[in-house]
């Protein structure tokens, strides 16, 4: 069957890729009325027509599509080039694939909507920056290459994560014992040695957890930091001035590499770094910190959103929402019932009398509030979002 199946899959065409256009579709705006979802640009004029049930930008600057729980895409000019007749259409990568579900099965398809893999998978995602992916064929996990549409790794594993820098890659042989393979699928630190696993970042360590406490190891194994955080899932990596965020008791730290705390400062609540900065709470308040750990905004609001990269966020207060920027002045707000997060294309969404429009940096409308929902609409300021450790669905 095995042999069978790449038979097919050698015997479809392959046609070399197109390549996504470079117009960030953040520009565009993503509004709701009637009902439907549809987009806009900044001038107001309909970009995709108010007929999908649901409508996003995924990573790639594509535009995720959904009609009756069908999936398609549109490249950022909206041109659909994905027609909507998918169960599941994920987010094409540099090389041009993005894994599909038809059937109930996941492949990969082009952006000429052609098969690349047939959908025979119960699982397939990326395993490293080139031709090689890891599918779960059976119930089994192995890693394909592309380019001769064979295994790799024979699908033997319970479960096969991404491919590090380091070339590792965490993967499980059940439920609960996980370990690290190389791309031979070799282990290189056998499965079991730790209660649980985190991939391995940039700098070569990798979140493990040993009675209850997580802390760092290397490649070969050995704690780098012993484990010391007793947060329910894996502290994020250390980000580039060597810092991240542990959790002693009911409180979170900043930590180094060498293991010593960073400051003196204890947080209710964290979220990790992003752009330079991560968000804190102290006693429901939330505020700022620089990659050093040094305080940029004293925790102050409800709740803000992200920063976007003129330095501007949403801050709630109550009911009120206002427009800071990282010092948390307020730039403009009390005219608006909610503002969202600003976007790449350097708008946000923002409501009066629960009619919901686009404003620019200077809080001036781009599309007056008359739709029933722009982007992500709210009545309460959004909650803190977490993460769920590896799985092996």
């Amino acid at each position: 069957m095995v042999k069978a199946l790449f038979a097919i899959a050698a015997a479809l065409a392959v046609t070399s890729p197109s390549v996504a256009n470079n117009f960030p579709a953040e520009r565009f705006i993503q509004a709701k009325l009637g009902g439907k979802w549809g987009m806009l640009d900044q001038n107001g004029k309909m970009v995709l027509p108010f007929i999908y049930d649901f409508i996003n930008v995924d990573e790639s600057g594509d535009i995720s599509l959904e009609i009756n729980k069908l999936n398609g895409k549109a490249d950022a000019g909206g041109r659909v080039f994905i027609p909507v007749s998918y169960q599941s259409v994920g987010t094409f990568h540099t090389d041009g694939y993005a894994t599909a579900s038809s059937g109930g099965r996941y492949g990969l398809i082009d952006r000429n909507n052609q098969w690349v893999l047939p959908a025979v998978f119960s699982s397939i995602d990326r395993f490293d920056d080139g031709t090689l992916y890891a599918a779960r064929y059976k119930g089994k996990f192995g890693v394909l290459s592309l380019t001769d549409k064979k295994w790799v790794v024979a699908p033997t594993f319970f479960y096969i994560g991404p491919l590090a820098k380091n070339g590792l890659a965490p993967a499980k042989t059940d439920q609960t014992h996980e370990g690290f393979i190389n791309r031979e699928g070799i282990w290189t630190i056998p499965a079991g040695q730790f209660e649980e696993l985190w991939q391995f970042g940039d700098d070569g360590l990798a979140a493990a957890k040993m009675d209850k406490k997580w802390g760092f190891i290397d490649s070969s194994g050995k704690w780098v930091i012993k484990p010391i955080s007793e947060d329910i899932i894996w502290p994020d990596e250390f980000n580039s001035k060597g810092v991240t965020f542990v959790k002693i008791g009911d409180y979170y730290r900043l930590i180094n590499k060498a293991g010593e705390f960073v400051g003196s400062q204890l947080y209710d609540e964290v979220r990790y770094f992003k752009g330079g900065f991560a968000q804190v709470s102290v006693r429901e308040r939330w505020g700022l910190v620089n990659e050093e750990g040094k305080t940029v905004l004293s925790p102050t609001f409800e709740a803000f959103t992200d920063f976007n990269q003129e330095g501007l966020a949403a801050a709630f207060e109550g009911k009120k929402t206002w427009i800071i920027d990282r010092k948390g002045r307020r730039q403009f707000g009390t005219k608006f019932d909610r503002v969202g997060g600003f976007f790449g294309g350097g708008w946000a969404a923002a409501s009066v009398s629960g009619r919901w429009g686009a404003i620019d940096v200077r809080g001036n409308w781009l599309i007056p509030p008359k739709y029933d929902c722009v982007s992500i609409c709210f009545d309460d300021p959004p909650p803190v979002i977490t993460l769920s450790p590896m799985s092996s669905d």
